[in-house]
C-alpha cells in the first residue's frame, strides 16, 4: 500500500480572511491577470467590509475578469491601476474611475523595480 504524501503546495494555502488581515490602509496590491487572477481572494476583497480595507490601489496588468466589477470600482475604498484597457475596465477608464498606465509589457517590470509603480503586496 502506498502512503499518500501531502503535496508541498497544499501547506502554503491560506484563507482569504488570513490574507485580508495582512492588508493595511493605503497599500498597493498587485493582482494576477487572466488565469493567474486569485478570483476567490479578489471577490472576498471586493465584498468584505472592515479589515482596514480603504484607500487601496489594485494593480493589474489587464482587467478582463468579472472579479473586479465596474460597480465595485465605484467604491471609494479601491482604485484600479491597469496597463491595458480590457473590456471590464474600459467603461471605468472613460468615467475616470480607473488609472490607465499605457505601457509595453516589457517595460512594466522596470517601472515596478524603479518604484514608479509601487507594490506593497502581491
Amino acid at each position: 500500500m502506498l502512503l499518500k504524501k501531502t503535496p508541498s503546495w497544499k501547506k502554503k494555502i491560506v484563507s482569504p480572511n488570513d490574507v485580508l488581515e495582512k492588508i493595511e490602509p493605503g497599500m498597493n496590491i498587485f493582482i494576477g491577470t487572466g488565469s493567474a487572477e486569485p478570483r476567490t481572494l479578489v471577490n472576498c476583497l471586493m465584498h468584505t467590509e472592515g479589515y482596514g480595507l480603504q484607500d487601496l490601489t489594485l494593480i493589474q496588468l489587464v482587467s478582463f475578469g468579472d472579479a473586479i466589477s465596474y460597480k465595485a470600482l465605484q467604491s471609494k475604498r479601491y482604485r484600479l491601476k491597469t496597463f491595458f484597457s480590457g473590456w471590464v475596465s474600459a467603461e471605468a477608464i472613460s468615467a475616470g474611475q480607473v488609472d490607465l498606465v499605457p505601457s509595453r509589457f516589457s517595460a512594466i517590470p522596470l517601472l515596478m523595480k524603479q518604484g514608479q509603480i509601487p507594490i506593497d503586496i502581491a
